[in-house]
């Protein structure tokens, strides 16, 4: 979990600097690791929108919700995705 964590904490700061399709390899990469962390398939959700890529984002946003039902992001990420 903690390599898993690592991953994650580097596709955020990726994402942030705005380098979108190494913050989606790092993302990946937790997810290969522990592929019930939620979290990390919202922020995949949230790179492949901004990316143009909804229908993949929506895909991303339904895994998370999925592992965890009490998700609100994900829950409010999968309804926006649904209004493009």
């Amino acid at each position: 979990p903690q390599l898993a964590s690592a991953y994650h904490q580097i596709g955020l700061t990726l994402s942030r600097m705005n380098r979108l399709e190494e913050a989606f390899e790092a993302y990946n990469g937790a997810i290969e690791l522990l592929p019930s962390y939620a979290i990390t398939y919202n922020n995949i959700g949230v790179l492949l929108s901004k990316m143009g890529r909804v229908e993949e984002a929506l895909a991303h946003y339904e895994a998370a919700f999925s592992i965890d039902d009490n998700y609100a992001d994900a829950k409010n990420n999968i309804a926006a995705a649904k209004l493009q």
